[in-house]
């Protein structure tokens, strides 16, 4: 719960779970009644997220009126759908980097590398990486349209520094660290996974998301993974964080060393390294 935005959440297999949600609902309306809280209706909606051809259908209502039901809803910044494939997120993430890269197209005046080169990781970049730890899940024929902002900026470079009009886009992309989206989003994800195991996040419990197996003596024996596996029976889910983190550490043992074994600031820069030169 935060100060304009509250959240209810559960497992619906049945009838029976969804009046168990209906009942927080109605438990939730009467605090707010007894401290005078008044609710908009009008804003308060609800999502059924689900792959079941069949799902429940069940209409809650709050303080007696029907909740408006929606297939996407926009929370902290992430546009989330009803099947979680994010490409309504994907969308307008793109768009909105393009719209901020047609800004500095438009300013031909500006001919400074750095200048350029500034704009894109202050501006740019956060646009587009912001929570991809949570939306990297979506398919790969979405995550590869999160490389177009890259490629637009390395033609506005090309075009704008004399020296850069040989080079080619590999060239330009290595000469100024301009990683693309998937290595971006491994660092990401490997630095997520360091501060839950690490207790770098408060609460601490978000290092329940990763449990660690065998301990950490036992981790230069490589004889067991270092981070449990979830099982997930569906494709999508097994390309979540949940699954796909433990995945890439365990699958290298130089990473899932260093994030027991480092700072944060030295385990970063590493990763940040072999990534780079890691070969795909």
């Amino acid at each position: 719960m935060f100060a304009d935005d509250c959240k209810f959440f559960h497992t619906v297999r049945n009838f029976c779970d969804a009046k168990t949600l209906q009942n927080c609902i109605n438990t939730f309306n009467e605090w707010s009644r007894i401290w005078k809280l008044k609710l908009n209706i009008n804003k308060c909606k609800f999502m059924s997220i689900t792959w079941k051809r069949k799902p429940v259908e069940f209409f809650y209502t709050l303080a007696g009126e029907s909740l408006e039901k929606v297939n996407i809803q926009r929370d902290l910044g992430v546009w989330f759908d009803s099947k979680l494939t994010f490409h309504d997120h994907i969308d307008k993430t793109v768009s909105k980097a393009m719209q901020l890269l047609g800004m500095l197209y438009r300013l031909k005046e500006l001919t400074n590398k750095q200048a350029l080169l500034t704009y894109y990781k202050a501006i740019v970049l956060p646009t587009i990486d912001y929570c991809a730890t949570i939306w990297g899940m979506s398919a790969q024929t979405h995550l590869d349209r999160v490389q177009s902002p890259l490629s637009f900026f390395i033609r506005i470079l090309k075009g704008r520094v004399p020296s850069l009009k040989e080079l080619s886009v590999d060239e330009i992309s290595k000469k100024f660290n301009l990683q693309p989206f998937n290595i971006r989003n491994k660092l990401q994800d490997l630095t997520f996974v360091y501060k839950c195991v690490n207790g770098c996040y408060r609460p601490a419990d978000l290092a329940a998301l990763f449990a660690i197996q065998g301990g950490h003596a036992k981790l230069s024996m490589r004889k067991t993974d270092v981070l449990h596996v979830p099982y997930f029976r569906l494709n999508i889910l097994q390309r979540s964080f949940l699954y796909r983190i433990p995945k890439l550490v365990n699958d290298d043992c130089n990473i899932s060393d260093a994030m027991f074994s480092m700072n944060y600031a030295p385990y970063r820069k590493f990763v940040h390294l072999y990534l780079q030169d890691k070969p795909p």
